[in-house]
Order: structure tokens, then sequence, then C-alpha cells
């Protein structure tokens, strides 16, 4: 039930009616698809020009509009206006109360004449009088609205929210907290809009790890490159004063941002949190909160050893394994990384339940570790895929060919490598942003390839590296428990272009022999030249075409009798050719467009 302070016009107009003879603020309780509500007098009595409605409508106080949103029946009822295929959907521009809140209906009726009191007009001591209680009554109103918000982690403000805080154990932070601004960007121009939620957390990659999160939402605009977000240590003290570039993790990942630095040291602002900063902290922390949810697990592992929550992934099998929770880390196994695991796993655990990863083998058995004794019980009770030896690998290999057209189909050496680089970079933060058992989309790697500037299409091969067949323009299913992965970019992400088009129109001119038909010789000139063009030549000349024509059984062609026209682009113009010898480089494709057969008179 929410409360909303009643508007001062809105109190004056009810007190009036019930003062000089109506009926004011006669309660009911509204539900869709109710069939009306009927009032307290009966039709034949009502002043049906009188009746006023009003209650909240989307949590908000609302005078609700005859012929709009409600409407007076013969029946003597107040119908709320719905859709004419569906009753429980409000009409087209209605509105209508919050689905079980109270609403209120004031009218007058033919007895109304009757009471002691009939002058409301402005002016009379009636009028004054209740103008002036009304007055008083909105005051109150509203610091009963404000008392009621301030019990909520959305609507308190101020000293009321730190109230509402402190329920979880959390105070405003104040100005030990070192805070600062991270840059988090992009190789190319954004798309479109992406969004940067708040409370977005980042860290260092030092061990152990100094978390921050940004404390508002902000938004890299389609075509920006960057965008600077402010940021707030979750540690007191100065371990949260960090060096320039020392911010480079993003812990969560943002479908589009690719990395994350900080142009400038941390330092302490001076500054308390503000109430914003502040909700948002809470509520984070109330995601966290507790041992008994995935969340505060994976912010657990996360937060202590410097991981990445698309790296993660918590398998529960309540009939096989009850009690036990497996978790997956894509991550070469180190015995460090495997013992802040583990810490991150005994500090964050719910009672009763055990807690099994594939890097335990590699933690070192030795005092000085600080692990949980869960390490040494039962080992046997880990699945074949969390053993030693070559089930440790969570990696699923796979390789990319990448065939781009560019709009520039007359690329530098430079701008050609700048392109490549861009394209291969796309590729691989798509793979590597992807979670543990998490299927590749075929057509999200294309979009973010055709996203980049200076593409025209691009046609895209992603595989397994074990798959022979190379079949890749489709999904890959990865397995529950493995990542897919490039084991070496540079090796495993092929980038090749499209050359520029040479377009070549050929007519020959023929002495057809015996028996020999045109259109048969036609036929014969067209396959050998569509063979002939499908091996990419360097050059093509006179020479070349009579050792591919000549000899025929069909026709005889004098190297006077073949001429062709080549047409390309060179600085923005077309340039044209005629029976000229062509050579044509590494980044030209020829294109046979045009053949014209014609017999010798």
């Amino acid at each position: 039930m929410n409360y909303t302070a009643e508007p001062y016009v809105a109190l004056v107009d009810q007190l009036l009616t019930g003062l000089t003879g109506g009926e004011a603020r006669e309660m009911h309780e509204f539900f869709p698809g109710s069939l009306g509500y009927g009032l307290g007098r009966p039709f034949s009595q009502v002043k049906a020009d009188t009746i006023k409605v009003l209650g909240q409508s989307d949590r908000a106080f609302t005078i609700f509009v005859p012929g709009r949103d409600w409407e007076y029946t013969p029946q003597g009822k107040v119908v709320f206006l719905a859709d004419p295929e569906d009753a429980m959907v409000p009409a087209a521009d209605a509105l209508w109360p919050d689905e079980g809140s109270a609403f209120f209906v004031s009218y007058y009726h033919n007895d109304s004449s009757k009471a002691l009191v009939t002058d409301r007009n402005v002016g009379s001591i009636t009028r004054t009088l209740a103008e002036a209680f009304c007055r008083e009554l909105a005051v109150l109103e509203k610091q009963l609205e404000l008392v009621y918000r301030s019990g909520f982690i959305d609507t308190a403000k101020g000293n009321a929210l730190d109230q509402v805080v402190a329920i979880l154990g959390l105070t405003r932070k104040g100005g030990d907290y070192a805070a600062g601004e991270v840059r988090l960007y992009r190789e190319s121009a954004a798309p479109a809009d992406i969004h940067i939620p708040a409370n977005t957390r980042v860290s260092t990659s030092l061990n152990p790890p100094v978390s921050f999160v940004t404390t508002a939402s902000r938004t890299l605009r389609k075509g920006q490159l960057s965008v600077e977000a402010a940021i707030r240590s979750q540690a007191k003290g100065s371990a949260g004063v960090v060096a320039a570039g020392a911010v480079n993790i993003i812990n969560k990942a943002v479908h589009g941002i690719t990395s994350v630095t900080n142009d400038a040291p941390t330092l302490f602002s001076g500054q308390k949190e503000s109430d914003d900063e502040l909700r948002q902290r809470a509520k984070s922390v109330m995601e966290r909160a507790g041992r008994s949810t995935p969340g505060a697990i994976v912010n657990a592992v996360t937060t202590q050893a410097g991981l990445k929550e698309n790296e993660l992934k918590l398998v529960e099998d309540f009939q096989a394994h009850p009690g036990m929770v497996k978790l997956f880390i894509a991550r070469e196994p180190s015995s460090d990384l495997a013992a802040r695991v583990d810490r991150a796993l005994l500090d964050s655990r719910p009672a009763g339940i055990r807690f099994e990863h594939n890097l335990m083998n590699t933690i070192v058995a030795d005092a000085s570790v600080p692990v949980s004794d869960e390490v040494l019980r039962e080992d046997s009770a880990l699945p074949q895929v969390l053993e030693g030896g070559a089930d440790l690998d969570f990696r699923m290999p796979v390789s990319c060919d990448i065939l781009v057209y560019p709009e520039n189909t007359r690329l530098s050496d430079s701008e050609k490598s700048q392109l490549k680089d861009a394209v291969a970079k796309a590729v691989f933060d798509y793979v590597d942003a992807t979670p543990i058992g998490g299927a590749l989309v075929f057509n999200q790697l294309v979009a973010d390839v055709m996203a980049l500037e200076g593409i025209v299409d691009v046609v895209i091969d992603i595989y397994p590296s074990d798959d022979s067949g190379k079949k890749g323009r489709k999904n890959i299913i990865v397995p529950n428990g493995q990542r897919a992965v490039f084991l070496d970019k540079t090796a495993d992400i092929q980038v090749a272009f499209v050359g520029a088009p040479v377009y070549f129109d050929f007519r020959f001119v023929l002495n057809l022999k015996a028996d020999a038909t045109l259109s048969a010789s036609e036929l014969e000139i067209k396959e050998k030249l569509v063979d002939y063009f499908s091996t990419k030549p360097a050059a093509v000349d006179s020479a070349e075409l009579q050792a591919l024509l000549q000899p025929s059984d069909r026709f005889v062609l004098d190297a006077a009798d073949q001429h062709w026209t080549v047409e390309y682009e060179q600085a923005g113009l077309t340039i044209k050719e005629l029976d000229e010898t062509v050579s044509l480089s590494t980044q030209e494709q020829a294109v046979l467009r045009k053949i014209i057969v014609e017999q010798k008179e």
C-alpha cells in the first residue's frame, strides 16, 4: 500500500461537499475486471454531473476524468472504461486506480438541499473556514508522506537514508575513501548507445586487487570511442590510492566496452558519499548479502581473487549432489589463484554447503597458504572434469577466418593493417567476454565486426580449432564447464581482404570450322575464360588468351580478332584500357563481366 498526500484543492473540494449536504469520500477498493461500483444512493437520487472520482494511479494522486477514465451507468454504478477486447486492460488513454488501492467518490444527491449549510462560494464563511482547515491538513499530509518515504531506500534522503542503510550495517562514506575517474573505451566508434550502469565494479590487477565502483550511470554515445566515469574505492584508507593506469579490469563485462583505465591516480576527495551513491551501494550489498545466493558467492570470488564474472560459473545439482556447489573458473590455473579462490569461498559460503572448484589440485599443500580444510576431504567426490591432468583445462579452442569487403577497395598498407587489427580485436573481445558454457552467437559476432567503420560486408567462419571441416557460419554451443578461447590470437584469427575489382569485357570474332555452330563456340570460350579467371591470374594479355583459346575443334581465332576492355577505379576515377596487357596486384580481383562472340563474315 502506497501513501500519497492529497493536494490542497482536492481536500477543500471534498470537505465543502460534505459540509454542504453531499456525500464525500465514499470509499471503494479497485480490482480490474470489476463490473462496477455501486454508490450509497440509488441512481434516481444521484446528481450525475456532480460526481468526482479520485485515488492513486501509478502511485500518484489522480483525479479521474469522466468519459475518458470512467462513466456512471443507469444501474447506478461507477464503471472504469476497459478495452473492448480485454476487460482487464484500460481503454485507450484511460487511467485506472492501482490494483487493490482505495478510490473515493464524492457527489451531491436530491437531499443535499436540506443541509443547514449550502453556501460554498468563494468568500463565504463556510469556504473560508474549510480552506483554513484544509491548508493545515495538506501540510500534515505532506509531512506524513515525507515520513512514509523516509522508510524506503529508493525515496529516503539525507539522515533518513543513513538510518535505512544502517539496517544493513552501512554508514555513509566520508572523505577517507579514495576517489577518481576511469575511462571506459572501445577500439572503434560505438555503433549505438552503450549504457554503463552505476555500481559497475572495476579493479586493479594487483595482488590483492583493489576494487572500485562507478558512482553514477554513464552512456557511451553512438560514434564515441570512450566515456569517463567517477569511481570510489570500496576499501577505506590508503589502500584505495592507486597509481595512474592501475585500474585495468572490468569485473563484470559490459557488452561493447573492451577496456578500462584510470588516466590519473586515485586520491582522497574530501567529499562525502552522495545519497545516490549510498543508495546504489546499499542495493548492491542487499544483492550480495548473506551466504546463500549465487550473487554473494560470485561477488566474493571476483573481489578477492581478481576475476571477471564471465570467467565464473556456478553449477548446482540438487538431486545428484545435494549440499554441493561446483565452481568452474576459466583462467589459467596457478597455486596463488587457487588459494585466493578457496579463501574467498571459505569466507562467503553458507553453513552446510560444500564448494568444489576446478583449481583445487593446484593449491600448494603448505601451511603458509591459508586454505580451507575442505581441500583435503573426499578427493574422489569431484567429477572427472575437475580432476587433474588434461581435464583440468577449461578451454575450448576456437579459430576464426574473416573475409572483409572494405569501403575503400584500394587501401594503403597502413590503412589495411589498422583495419585488420580492429577486426581481429572485435572478434577477440567478443569471444573473450563470453561466460563459461556460453554460446557463441554468430549473428552477434557479425554485428560487432560490421559496426567497425570502413566495412561494407564481411564473411566470417568461426569454428572449434579441431574441426577440420571449418563449417563455421553458425552458432557454437560451448559445453558446460568450458569456455571458448583463442589460444593464439595471431594464429587463430585470420583476416583477409577482398581486393579491388577489375572488370573485363571481351569481344571475339571467329572463323567457324565445318559443322561448328556459333552457340557451341561461344559456350566453349565462356567456359575456358571462367576457369581461367578462377585461378586469379597475375596478368591478362594477347598471348595468354591465344594460349587459352587456341587450338580449338570448333573455331579459329586470330590474335588480331580478340579484343578486351579493362575498367577499374583509381583515385576515384574510372579508367578504361583497350587491348592492353593488364597486370593484377594482390589487392585486385579480376571480374569477368561481359563476353561477346561474333562470326567473321
